[in-house]
Formats: structure tokens, sequence, C-alpha cells
């Protein structure tokens, strides 16, 4: 995914997120994703694992539930997202 900011904005307007943890779980997420050179370096979205790993690597601290359940959703979003542009 060339532009991980633009699917978490899309998933936030898709998922309304209900509070206010959930949101400062993505806020967190997207901001430690901006350091990301999206040019040189290929985001596992797809991939629940490395993603997560990726994310904690660059807050330097383990996750918060919140930050671990939006991963998963974030992944789940995004193969939704690829099996309906197949079609």
């Amino acid at each position: 995914m060339k532009d991980l900011k633009m699917t978490l904005d899309k998933f936030k307007e898709d998922n309304k997120l209900n509070n206010l943890e959930e949101k400062k779980a993505a806020l967190t997420i997207k901001n430690l994703l901006t350091t990301l050179d999206y040019n040189a370096e290929k985001i596992p979205v797809k991939n629940k694992d490395m993603l997560t790993r990726l994310i904690t690597s660059l807050k330097g601290e383990t996750l918060s539930q919140h930050e671990l359940k939006l991963i998963d959703e974030i992944v789940e979003f995004n193969d939704k997202k690829s099996i309906k542009h197949k079609q």
C-alpha cells in the first residue's frame, strides 16, 4: 500500500471510532506511520504480525489493547478492500 495514511483515514470514516481510547489509538498509529518513507518501504497492511511488529518498533514500547485491536481491524479492512477490488 503506497499511502497507509489514506487507508487509516478511510478506515476511520467507515468504522466510526466509538470512544476516546480508540481515537487515541488511531492517532498514535497514524502519527507513528508518518515517520516512514512510503516510497522506500512496503507497509504490511495485510499481515497482522508484521504490522504489529512494525508499529511496536516505531512506538518503542508495548502497544495498548486498543492499538492492537485497531491493527486487527486495519488488516481486516484491507483484506475486504482487496476482495472488493478483485471483483
